[in-house]
């Protein structure tokens, strides 16, 4: 699988519990750091994920977690965003997957998953970076990785910035 999926959380916040909460792994489990790391762009490893700091944010990207998009996961990013905002972006090439979601003081504000061409659920307002009507009112196969990268620079920081960050890997037991 070629994809990754990536979080980020508005300030500064310990790369472990990030971690345990996108992924959700359990109080107590370790989350070691495994030395440095690149944002994987194509394609991430199982159990790990790499974190940093970018222009104010706490980024964390890996692979995709086990239980994306089902209402325990949500509820996860929905806590890193009360006081602050958290946006999670993804993208998956053989499947064509593409998801984003931006939470704001614990609430889910927008929502979008494309999977293989269909729109599997949207929910909330287009966001500035998103094309005219919104990802949802797109052509799906118009739709990639750097559409969400619109969305993304509007919202967390510029492209460069994140892909060039230092990161640090880490490894945990999802």
């Amino acid at each position: 699988m070629s994809g990754y999926h990536a979080v980020a959380v508005k300030g500064r916040h310990d790369p472990a519990d990030v971690i345990r909460a996108v992924y959700g792994v359990r109080t107590g489990e370790p989350v070691e750091a495994a030395g440095t790391g690149e944002f994987p762009s194509d394609g991430a490893q199982p159990a790990t994920a790499v974190a940093g700091q970018v222009e104010g944010w706490t980024v964390v990207c890996g692979d995709f977690p086990p239980d994306m998009n089902d209402d325990a996961e949500t509820a996860r990013l929905a806590e890193l965003s009360r006081g602050g905002t958290a946006a999670r972006w993804a993208t998956e090439s053989a499947s064509g997957a593409l998801a984003l979601d931006l939470f704001a003081g614990g609430q889910h504000q927008r929502h979008f998953f494309l999977v293989e061409g269909e729109v599997e659920g949207s929910t909330g307002e287009p966001l500035q970076g998103e094309p005219s009507g919104g990802l949802h009112e797109t052509d799906p196969f118009e739709l990639d990785e750097w559409t969400l990268v619109e969305v993304v620079e509007a919202h967390v920081a510029p492209w460069d910035a994140i892909a060039q960050a230092e990161y640090t890997r880490f490894r945990f037991q999802p």
